[in-house]
This record gives structure tokens, C-alpha cells and sequence, in this order.
């Protein structure tokens, strides 16, 4: 896959450890530029996709020596775009590079909502905005929400490089997402659980449909498009 469409500035790194999750932050060198770590999305989705692995996965001489020792390892990204300030912290004995700032944070909040939306990488709507038209393509419209912490609502994305083989199903997504932001919960309804039938793997519909259907999918008469995520 061709990254011409990526941003490549020179940059610099450090691992953050937030809540049991580890935060790499990539200070941008110059003025809106964005390093983004799309490349393990794609290894990601290449993996899981593969034909190749799945049979490897499931030959008997693998599944014998794995007997009553198989794990399920799954990983989720939170990415984010904002100022941080840099630093060492620690001892004369051991010293981190580290990061100071609630953009960090939102990185950290975003981490911890994909298990809620069932994807490997949520993106914030400020990141969004900083990629190129070829990867916004490419990015799908969940939800609106105030993280836990913040009273200022942002969109959150999905990155999805397959979305053109699937494009008639995200299509329907994003109307069903458009009619819930709208407060037209009834069609919004119908449209997200034509995107259930069809694909029942896909944890996104399900968890609009499921905040809606605790409110008898009527919109709350002071709905503003978006809701509060209140779960880290």
C-alpha cells in the first residue's frame, strides 16, 4: 500500500505509561504536520485478514502444543493531535523523557474506547482534520462524545483501509451515524440495524443502537448531537 499520502516530518520519541496503557508520543517538527502510525494498522488488517494464518492457526500440530495455553491478544490505539510539555522526570538512577498534558490524556481516553467500540484505533476529529484527503477517506464516522475529564464534545473516527471493498454497508454506517447525531432516532435506528444484519461482527451499530434503545430510541428533548462517555 502506498503511503505517499502521509506527512513525514523528523521527529522525536517517548514512551508514556498512562493507566496500563503505553503512550508514544511523536512531537511534530514543524507546524501542522502529524506523524501517523497507519503502517500498524495496515500490518494489522493484513494479519487478520490473511488466509494464509488462519489455516496455520487452526493445523492440528499447532492447536496440540497450544492445548490449554491459548491467549487472545488484541491491541487498541488512541490517537490524538495537541501541545504537550517535554521533559525528564525520575532519579540520578533512572531518567524518562516524558510528556505533560491533557491532549496526553484524551490519547489515553481514546485507547481505552475502543474495547467500547470493538476497533483496533479511535481517532479524534482534530486528528482527522490534520491528514491527508487520501487517509480521510478512509476514516469512519462513530460517534459524537465528551470524554470522561472534558466538557467539549469531538468526533471520533474509526481507520478503515478496506472501506472501499465494503462501501455500499459504510455508507449506510454513516447515514445511520448522521440521523443519531440529528436526533432522527427512528431512521437512525433502521439504518444501523440493517448494518447489524449484515454484519454482526461489527461493534459500532450495536453501541449506538444500545444507547439508543435505553431511551426507547426517542431523542432526549435537550439532545445536542453527542453524549458523554463516561467509562475510561
Amino acid at each position: 500500500m502506498s503511503f505517499d499520502g502521509m506527512r513525514r516530518p523528523s521527529f522525536s520519541q517517548a514512551n508514556v505509561q498512562i493507566a496500563g496503557a503505553s503512550e508514544l508520543m511523536s512531537p511534530a517538527s514543524e507546524p501542522n504536520t502529524l506523524v501517523v502510525p497507519v503502517c500498524a494498522l495496515v500490518v494489522l488488517d493484513a494479519v487478520k485478514a490473511s488466509a494464509r494464518l488462519k489455516h496455520f492457526v487452526h493445523e492440528t500440530p499447532l492447536k496440540t502444543k497450544l492445548k490449554g495455553k491459548e491467549k487472545a491478544i488484541s491491541m487498541g490505539f488512541g490517537l490524538h493531535v495537541g501541545w504537550a510539555v517535554e521533559g525528564a522526570i525520575g532519579s540520578k538512577h533512572k531518567i524518562d523523557a516524558s510528556y505533560l498534558s491533557p491532549h496526553v490524556n484524551i490519547a489515553a481516553r481514546l485507547q481505552a474506547a475502543t474495547k467500547q467500540f470493538g476497533v483496533s484505533m479511535l481517532l479524534s476529529g482534530e486528528f482527522v482534520d490534520g491528514l491527508s484527503s487520501q487517509l480521510k477517506r478512509l476514516c469512519r464516522p462513530l460517534d459524537r462524545v465528551a470524554l470522561k475529564g472534558s466538557k467539549e464534545p469531538m468526533m471520533l473516527f474509526s481507520f478503515e483501509p478496506r472501506m472501499d471493498e465494503r462501501k455500499r454497508y459504510f455508507d449506510r454506517f454513516e447515514l445511520g451515524v448522521e440521523a443519531y447525531l440529528n436526533g432522527e432516532w427512528e431512521q437512525a435506528r433502521a439504518l444501523l440495524e440493517g448494518c447489524v444484519n449484515s454484519d454482526p461482527g461489527d461493534r459500532p451499530p450495536a453501541v449506538l443502537l444500545e444507547y439508543m434503545e435505553e431511551r426507547d430510541f426517542v431523542a432526549p428533548p435537550t439532545w445536542s448531537g453527542h453524549r458523554e462517555l463516561t467509562s475510561k
